[in-house]
């Protein structure tokens, strides 16, 4: 996941680094996070995790959060499949980072690699489900303990973290927001890290649109259960070609029909959901992004299933026109505090 966020945010990903006038090495991505290129080989960064054995659980159902859970549940039947497995919630974990040492500057590997760490820690999960708020981890605290490379400080890599604010423990939802926006500012604004993405080949944190709702819960399970609510609403209300833009395939059992995209097997959802905790209650906030222009194709299912004589045409997935309608309607159901970056 780390290397998802960074490749949202930095549009150099996948330019070749500048190792003299006439030598170029590898990717920023690769020379990060690794790569079976030639030269590339293992990640820059040395990654570990310090826990205690977390408790797993097995799924429940709860009817609250059926929709958005529907696929944890497992199955009973003909082909059992037995409910998935999450961690507890309030789990605290810890990571640690030992940086390689490299001819770059210090800040150069370590910006993009606390760019990534910022965003899952804010706007990201791990796991099954994690667009629709399962698995949504939380910032809490960072630090740099030694000089983790020759040449390098404690100073400056503390200054790069110091940056990016944290926005978990805030007071308020206004104070976390506040909190947000500024290190969303810090990666994308006039003066950021990182310039923006000419075009979108893939999910980009340019252009997102953030809205959280403005009253909150009591409980984490209210606040997801409501934007589940939310979703799954406005989904109904609009023609079952739009909804392929909340992600694809997308099943039509009724009409024996399914949506696929054109020319690769999946499309991820651009609509995240997660869960922020801020003075005490808990508000359901959605994640809009910015994707590639997609075309659609919708199949046959059942007997007729695999016959391309019956696909219909190809349609260009309507992103702009769905994503506007659903933020405003988000908007007249209270979620009224946004963040655009």
């Amino acid at each position: 996941m780390l290397r998802y966020w960074y490749r949202a945010v930095d549009p150099e990903y996948n330019q070749k680094r500048k190792l003299d006038v006439e030598k170029e090495g590898s990717t920023w991505e690769n020379s990060l996070f690794g790569g079976t290129g030639a030269g590339e080989g293992q990640s820059r960064f040395l990654m570990r995790l310090h826990s205690k054995n977390p408790a797993v659980r097995g799924w429940k159902k709860r009817i609250d959060l059926s929709y958005l859970a529907f696929s944890l549940e497992g199955k009973r039947g003909r082909i059992v499949q037995e409910p998935r497995g999450y961690l507890e919630p309030n789990n605290i974990f810890s990571l640690s980072f030992c940086m390689r040492p490299s001819i770059e500057a210090v800040d150069q590997y370590w910006r993009r690699l606390i760019a990534a760490i910022w965003l899952l820690g804010h706007v990201g999960g791990l796991g099954y489900r994690s667009r629709r708020g399962f698995g949504s981890v939380a910032l809490k605290a960072w630090r740099v303990d030694n000089p983790l490379q020759k040449g390098g400080t404690t100073e400056e890599i503390q200054q790069v973290i110091s940056q990016l604010p944290i926005a978990h423990g805030a007071g308020s939802v206004h104070e976390w927001l506040n909190q947000f926006e500024r290190g969303l500012r810090t990666l994308k604004g006039e003066n950021g890290w990182f310039p923006r993405f000419s075009a979108a080949t893939h999910t980009v944190i340019d252009e997102s649109i953030f809205l959280i709702h403005s009253k909150g819960f009591s409980k984490w399970e209210e606040a997801l259960a409501y934007a589940g609510s939310q979703l799954k609403g406005f989904r109904k209300e609009i023609d079952i070609r739009k909804r392929t833009v909340f992600g694809m395939p997308m099943l039509v059992p009724q009409r024996k029909i399914q949506y696929t995209p054109e020319k690769v097997e999946r499309m991820a959802s651009p609509v995240w959901i997660r869960v922020v905790e801020a003075g005490g209650c808990y508000f359901p906030m959605f994640g809009i992004y910015r994707t590639p222009p997609l075309k659609a194709v919708e199949k046959p299912m059942g007997k007729h299933k695999g016959n391309k004589s019956l696909n219909g045409r190809p349609f260009l997935v309507p992103f702009k026109e769905v994503l506007d309608e659903f933020q405003n309607h988000l908007r007249r159901n209270e979620f009224t505090l946004e963040v655009h970056v």
